[in-house]
């Protein structure tokens, strides 16, 4: 039975109504609420042989096109005003495979894999989490050579451009971009001839001849940073420098890089000379303050938790190391300063914990976090457990 149009009359105003014969009357009284504000409970509406129930079957109105209906009430005290969609009301079916992407609760974009080069798409995955990140690759203005599109005669069989150089940076908003409009799994050619343009060993190919060699995920973060490091800038936030400073110089000491305000972490490491012509001497300590943009977590076979790895000495690194080789110097290192930065916060919390645990546990001289401890920008999924039952 088709819908047919009728009026509804409420203080002053007539509002166009669409009247469904098969709906019952409480339908009709939440279209009215949405017209007036009016709570369906607070309705009354006046209908031939009295007031309009919610059970009633509309067909059984016998309303014919155009009919006047009457309604009195008020919407309760207090409650919200309604007020029409500021946007024209777009459903899913209308929208396009992008504007659905966009959506909240929209599945995640994926990326393929291109011949072992599940190394870069998990790094790739973990960066795309920092929404700092997000933020300011849109406002990087570099070119990417995507616009102006590769000539088809430089693709090769692995459908790579050959010779097309792209900064990577500009590649990897772009490449976020178009992720950002799709649910299905993206190829990442043109970030991957970017990396392998800037970095040539991960254009190695495999021994096999099936795609290209395996990479480690490290190395990938470590130098996907160290691009991102030079080309994203943002204002820092200390003191701006006196009227004596050049302009460049000034220019340099009112920009920080992203990376170093979002990512980077801060040692502070106190230097010891224990040998008694130093003590004698009253040989001061050496006070030093370092960046850094990983730890590595050292896990052997008796490593437990995340902590542990990340505390402990590995292999072949020794007091030759440190700036001063005599062998009763003593190095200590702590953490001062984690990324405020969302997703590495998480990773580093157990650090915090760590360190705290070690002061209060440990009286011994050579309590320290070793010198050459860093962060790996891709976690084992059995890592990151370890590191949740550490941080509880």
């Amino acid at each position: 039975m088709p819908s047919i149009q009728v009026f509804v009359k409420h203080q002053g105003k007539k509002h166009e109504v669409e009247l469904d014969p098969t709906s019952t009357g409480e339908t009709f009284k939440y279209q009215l609420y949405s017209l007036t504000g009016v709570e369906p409970d607070r309705q009354k509406i006046l209908v031939k042989g009295g007031q309009l129930k919610d059970d009633t079957e509309l067909s059984k109105l016998g309303a014919k096109p155009g009919q006047t209906f009457m309604m009195m009430g008020t919407p309760a005290e207090g409650a919200p005003a309604l007020e029409r969609p500021k946007g024209k009301m777009k459903f899913m079916e209308d929208m396009t495979d992008a504007e659905i992407a966009q959506q909240e609760g929209a599945t995640p974009a994926g990326l393929q894999n291109l011949g072992n080069t599940c190394y870069m798409n998990s790094t790739l995955q973990t960066l795309r989490a920092v929404p700092e990140l997000q933020e300011q690759l849109l406002k990087y203005a570099g070119d990417s050579g995507l616009s102006r599109g590769p000539d088809l005669s430089q693709f090769t069989q692995l459908g790579l451009p050959g010779n097309l150089s792209v900064d990577i940076t500009s590649s990897l908003r772009d490449l976020y971009k178009q992720m950002s409009e799709t649910q299905q799994g993206f190829p990442p050619l043109m970030f991957l001839n970017a990396l392998q343009t800037t970095f040539p060993q991960f254009a190695e190919k495999s021994k096999t001849g099936h795609g290209y060699a395996q990479q480690d995920a490290e190395e990938a973060w470590t130098q996907i940073i160290s691009q991102l490091r030079q080309k994203l800038k943002v204002k820092a936030t200390e003191a701006p420098p006196t009227s004596s400073s050049s302009s460049q110089d000034q220019k340099a000491a009112e920009e920080i890089s992203f990376i170093d305000k979002h990512l980077a972490g801060r040692f502070s490491s106190t230097l010891t000379c224990e040998e008694p012509q130093a003590i004698e001497a009253g040989e001061a300590p050496v006070e030093n303050s370092d960046i850094f943009l990983k730890l590595d977590c050292h896990i052997e076979k008796e490593t437990s938790h995340l902590r542990d790895g990340i505390l402990k000495r590995p292999h072949g690194e020794n007091r030759e190391e440190l700036p001063y080789p005599q062998p009763r110097c003593h190095l200590l290192k702590n953490i001062t300063h984690i990324p405020p930065t969302q997703v590495p916060h998480r990773a580093f919390r157990p650090l915090l914990l760590a360190q705290r645990h070690q002061k209060e546990d440990q009286d011994h001289e050579e309590s320290h976090i070793p010198r050459r401890a860093r962060r790996c920008g891709i976690l084992h999924r059995d890592t990151a457990k370890a590191a949740r039952a550490s941080a509880r």
